[in-house]
């Protein structure tokens, strides 16, 4: 039952992880950086410029910033919420729980369910 009730967490945080487009936003997140980073470094632009379109790209990434904590924090807290109901009324046993999440064996299957659970709800690759 515990190493069931560790992978269901995992399955459930991928897939609402994946729902609330943390890779998206996270893809995002990266390609503005970038393209504050190539505005900063184009010599051809004038100050006012560039401090108009990094200011832009500033308000983006603040607001990236929400969504993708916010969406964490989400995907973090109800398979979370759920392990604590199930220890709460006895059906788990928080040492068992911890030993199974600290052993090698749950780390790789838990690689094998993400992959799957990637898969199966069609993210994308780059």
């Amino acid at each position: 039952m515990t190493w069931a009730a560790a992978l269901l967490a995992v399955a459930v945080f991928v897939t609402l992880a994946r729902g609330l487009q943390v890779i998206d936003k996270s893809r995002e997140t990266i390609t503005h950086v970038g393209a504050a980073l190539r505005v900063l470094r184009n010599r051809e632009l004038a100050d006012d410029t560039k401090e108009t379109l990094v200011q832009q790209h500033a308000g983006r990434l603040l607001a990236l910033f929400a969504q993708l904590t916010l969406a964490t924090v989400v995907a973090l807290a109800i398979p979370s919420v759920v392990i604590w109901l199930l220890i709460r009324f006895g059906v788990l046993q928080s040492d068992a729980l911890f030993a199974v999440l600290g052993s090698w064996q749950f780390l790789v299957v838990a690689l094998l369910v993400t992959a799957a659970c990637t898969r199966l709800t069609g993210a994308k690759r780059p």
